[in-house]
């Protein structure tokens, strides 16, 4: 098949929507040329392959730990990359962080923090909107449930930052100074995560993590010090990566649609509606990895066993059969809740409750604060990150009218 651009390349990072769409006049399944990885498109190859984990696993052989500057430490293997058995416990206990009860605690947090970032630009007329809003909000709400102190949130935005590209593949074009320094970044993260959960060993407090480590009795599990560094990176990611570029994604389709705007001001009660259609046609984690185990056939094409399967959530958020019209935001969809950005099957994001609640309260916020909210023209245009697998935004200038 020829495609539009090359899987990987700088264009398809920006904007894999035409890649996506001419898999989808062929079977939906495409091998990245030169290596045993496939992509898995469409709406119900997705959602099979992610409910059916004992056919593609979550587990990634080969994956090391990382080395620079004459130092190596081993792989913190988050929860997402375990299956069953270990998968369970491991599960259970991250999701400390986001029972039902925990989130009502949350709420006036969360609503406090919303509060307090749009206070420090109400008044100015003018905001940009990533670094201001949408990379604080989330990282300083997770940070309180598990309990980091928050005047090192520079530091945690950039470790997310950096271990999500190592994680996800490098930037297109980075050098190798950059590639060094994403290193560093992810072994500080470790190291801080050892430090952290030894302290909470030490001394139990209330917040999340503690619970996490004196919960361990209860579900019969005693685990490793790595197993509780990867429930510790897997709380950090999940409760602010998905959530940052949501928020930018949706405020950028908010500004460029004045309709859905319009409707979204007049009908506060709707927010949940075009959080869910911000969520399916820029879904955040545009694909997420597997492992074939044995040779299995999807959509006429064999896979082979030990290939890695991507499953492109991104993908089946826009499959017509399921979406019609899957290029256009519409909140009035009546099937929303079958958009797949949170996933689907056993590892199903853990962070979304917290994700969703978080949109609620701010955009709730932000559209009743900030009115006549407009793109700056004045401003360096918006600008999406180049990544493989993340679809958030990197930089987006607004106005508004100034309140107080």
């Amino acid at each position: 098949m020829t495609t539009a651009f090359e899987f990987g390349s700088v264009e398809y990072c920006l904007d894999p929507y035409p890649f996506y769409e001419e898999l989808a006049r062929g079977s939906g399944v495409f091998k990245v040329p030169g290596r045993e990885d496939y992509l898995v498109t469409r709406y119900e190859d997705v959602v099979f392959a992610a409910k059916h984990p004992e056919m593609f696993s979550n587990s990634m052989p080969g994956t090391t730990g990382v080395e620079v500057d004459g130092k190596r430490c081993p792989y913190v293997r988050p929860v997402p990359r375990y299956d069953e058995p270990e998968h369970g416990p491991l599960r259970t206990l991250a999701g400390k962080a986001f029972t039902a009860s925990r989130l009502r605690a949350y709420e006036p947090m969360i609503q406090g923090i919303v509060d307090g970032l749009i206070d420090k630009f109400a008044g100015r007329g003018s905001v940009e909107f990533i670094t201001e809003f949408s990379q604080p909000l989330p990282m300083m709400v997770i940070c309180t449930a598990l309990g980091f102190p928050l005047e090192r949130i520079d530091d945690y935005r950039r470790w997310s930052d950096d271990y999500t590209i190592a994680q996800s593949g490098y930037y297109p074009g980075m050098t190798d100074d950059q590639i060094v320094e994403v290193k560093r970044s992810v072994m500080e993260l470790h190291e801080f995560l050892s430090d952290e959960i030894e302290a909470r060993t030490a001394n139990p407090t209330t917040d999340v993590l503690s619970e996490v480590i004196d919960s361990q009795e209860e579900l019969g599990v005693d685990l490793s010090r790595l197993e509780l560094m990867g429930i510790g990176l897997s709380l950090l990611i999940a409760g602010n990566e998905t959530t940052t570029h949501m928020l930018g994604n949706l405020m950028h389709r908010l500004v460029t649609n004045p309709s859905e705007l319009q409707r979204a001001v007049e009908n506060p009660e709707r927010t949940r509606k075009i959080v869910e259609e911000s969520l399916r046609i820029d879904t955040p984690a545009q694909w997420m990895p597997r492992t074939c185990v044995q040779d299995r056939e999807v959509a006429g094409v064999t896979i082979p066993a030990g290939a890695r399967v991507m499953l492109i959530f991104g993908a089946a958020n826009r499959d017509q059969e399921i979406f019609p019209d899957a290029a256009t935001f519409n909140s009035q969809r009546d099937n929303l809740n079958r958009q797949l950005a949170f996933g689907s099957g056993p590892h199903f994001c853990l962070g979304a409750p917290l994700a969703r609640l978080e949109g609620k309260l701010a955009f709730t916020a932000l559209l009743t604060r900030l009115p006549n909210l407009r793109l700056d023209p004045n401003a360096p245009e918006p600008r999406r990150f180049p990544s493989l697998v993340v679809r958030g935004m990197e930089e987006l200038n607004l106005l508004f009218d100034p309140t107080t």
